[in-house]
């Protein structure tokens, strides 16, 4: 059985098959589903600058507020769950099946349009440029100018 997950007013998961539509929250955006069977689903809800990160079991249940943050994206397995920062300048890290306390992936010298990491290259977007580095040390591996900004 296939499933996709749609944004509304809140999550929604709809059978692609039956069409049947399971609500998981009422308020939602960003969601990404974890890569391990698609257990989980992390979500960004509240006003930009008040941003929270939650995560909720694909199947329903109980949503759980995991920590403040924005762009939320898993890494290769649901054990490590990457998200921004409230200043945007942070990449940080979680394991959002246990208790573990946020720490810090990477500290980024710029506010950051979209990110993507694995804990240990991060790739991000900022003011016109793809900057691919490593974490944590933040050498930056490739600058790169995107597509119709700075002259392309």
């Amino acid at each position: 059985m296939k499933r996709l997950l749609t944004l509304t007013a809140g999550l929604v998961i709809v059978n692609i098959e039956t069409g049947n539509e399971q609500s998981l929250v009422d308020t939602g955006y960003a969601p990404a589903w974890s890569p391990d069977n698609g257990r989980w689903i992390a979500y960004r809800k509240g006003a930009p600058d008040q941003s929270e990160i939650w995560i909720v079991a694909a199947g329903g249940g109980t949503p759980r507020k995991l920590t403040d943050g924005s762009a939320p994206h898993w890494g290769q397995t649901e054990d490590e769950l990457y998200y921004m920062s409230m200043t945007g300048e942070t990449l940080c890290g979680i394991a959002p099946t246990t208790t573990a306390q946020s720490r810090t992936i990477l500290s980024l010298e710029d506010s950051v349009d979209g990110i993507i990491s694995d804990g240990h290259l991060v790739a991000y977007s900022a003011a016109g440029w793809l900057k691919i580095v490593e974490a944590p040390s933040g050498k930056v591996l490739h600058h790169l100018p995107l597509p119709g900004e700075k002259g392309l």
